[in-house]
């Protein structure tokens, strides 16, 4: 099966929170993904049909596979630490 490789880089927060991602397709369109679950980096979510052509059936499509690279803060101040101590489950 032929397929697209998209990536999309995502916020910690959008990771966690989700959010909307518009999807570019070959033709120039583009597929809207909402993004619910938490995200993480082995995520992939597929947009069936929208990817390269078979080579020898150049009307059928394969799918578009979109990855997710999540990226974390560089830092924290302590009261955002003791914030997310918080928040999160140990």
């Amino acid at each position: 099966m032929i397929h697209l490789m998209k990536f999309f880089f995502f916020s910690l927060f959008k990771a966690l929170l989700g959010a909307t991602i518009q999807v570019p397709t070959l033709d120039g369109r583009k597929k809207q993904i909402q993004i619910n679950d938490v995200v993480s980096p082995s995520t992939e979510k597929r947009i069936a049909g929208e990817g390269l052509p078979y080579p020898k059936i150049p009307n059928k499509k394969g799918d578009i596979i979109v990855k997710f690279d999540i990226k974390f803060p560089d830092s924290l101040t302590q009261h955002q630490r003791e914030q997310i101590g918080q928040l999160l489950p140990r």
